[in-house]
């Protein structure tokens, strides 16, 4: 279940970036802002996953719960900071899923790490294939 949910969750990263190609104005800024809007969302949920997995440890990673709460403060800012400023959410939110990656616990089941490998870097690829879109239409 994990791994269908995982990749179901990429859905909007794809189905989004080809919506802005294929749309007029109008409905591309709605695109543009829901894929932003979802993406944010993502980043936020994977930094609370990030703090359920370690608060409970008996030694729980400092480092990791309190980067779980940057990225929370940081994607909430950016996105309140930023809103209308494509590059800059762009950037940022690339930012806050890779941080989200590199923040997971390694010593966990090799397959879910290699899950969070291909659901990151689809994420972060789509992120700028959608930067670059910024720029073409």
């Amino acid at each position: 279940m994990r791994n269908t949910l995982g990749y179901m969750g990429l859905i909007p990263f794809i189905i989004l970036p080809v919506a802005v190609l294929m749309l007029d104005d109008m409905s591309r800024g709605m695109a543009m802002y829901g894929y932003f809007a979802y993406s944010a969302g993502i980043a936020i949920f994977m930094a609370g996953a990030l703090w359920g997995r370690v608060i409970d440890r008996v030694e729980p990673h400092n480092a990791v719960l309190v980067m779980s709460n940057l990225i929370t403060l940081f994607v909430i800012a950016l996105s309140t900071v930023s809103f209308h400023n494509f590059t800059v959410l762009t950037l940022g939110l690339i930012l806050a899923h890779g941080f989200n990656y590199l923040f997971e616990p390694r010593k966990d089941n090799a397959d879910y790490i290699k899950l969070r490998t291909i659901l990151t870097s689809v994420v972060i690829a789509s992120h700028l294939l959608m930067g670059a879109l910024l720029y073409i239409k």
